[in-house]
Order: C-alpha cells, then structure tokens, then sequence
C-alpha cells in the first residue's frame, strides 16, 4: 500500500510541476509602437503592436533563446520572431539564432525591426 501511495504523490508531483511550467514559463508585455515602415521607395507612418514574451530562467535549462515576440500593423503586416536575446536593457529580435532582425529598447522603449514589408522604426508604450 505504501508502495501505491508513492506513486500516487510521485505522479501528482510531477503533474503539478508540468502545469507551473507550462503556466508560468513567460511573461509577456503588449506595446504599441508609433513610428514610420519605410521601404526603399518611401516612408509612410505606421502604428505596430507587439507581444513580448519572455521567458523564465528555468526555460534556459533547456532553450537558448529569452523569449519570443508575435508583431502586428493592423491589416498589412503580421509576423512572428521566434529568438530572442536580453542583453542589458537592449532586447535583440531574431527570426532563428544568429538571424538578426532589430532591436527593442526596455530603456528608451524604442523598436527597430526588418519586417516583410520593410523596416519599422518608432517609439513605443506598453498597453495596459
């Protein structure tokens, strides 16, 4: 009996670990960026929203990379940046490792990112 019930908290243990690390591996900022997209053409005035996930420490045990970022311009752009590094306050935004894309500021909150369409430069808030 006493072998069973082990099992048991050895299972419940390990259920519950997996649904604190699926749970609570990230955690993620939503900003909104006012800036300009300019291509080689011209440059026209742009708003983007990004989502910002960051991953825990833990996630390191078993990844390289800090976190992810999902971007958005509102009908004509979506896009998702699957590696991301934190160094410092500088975030660099990566496509796969060693495939830089730009940069996010956590200091002067300001984004530089190649997108599709062309490369986006603004200012940004964290939508609440």
């Amino acid at each position: 009996m006493g072998t069973l019930k082990n099992l048991a908290v050895s299972l419940l243990s390990v259920v519950v670990l997996l649904l604190i690390v699926t749970n609570f591996s990230s955690v993620t900022t939503e900003i909104a960026c006012s800036g300009e997209i300019s291509t080689s053409n011209s440059g026209e005035p742009a708003t983007l929203h990004a989502a910002i996930a960051e991953y825990r420490w833990w996630v390191g045990l078993w990844s390289d990379s800090d976190g992810d970022m999902t971007v958005e311009i509102p009908n004509q752009v979506s896009d998702y940046y699957g590696h991301l590094v934190k160094i410092g306050n500088q975030i660099q935004i990566h496509l796969a490792p060693g495939d830089i894309k730009g940069q996010y500021s956590m200091l002067s909150k300001s984004l530089n990112l190649e997108l599709p369409t062309g490369s986006f430069e603004g200012e940004c808030k964290k939508i609440d």
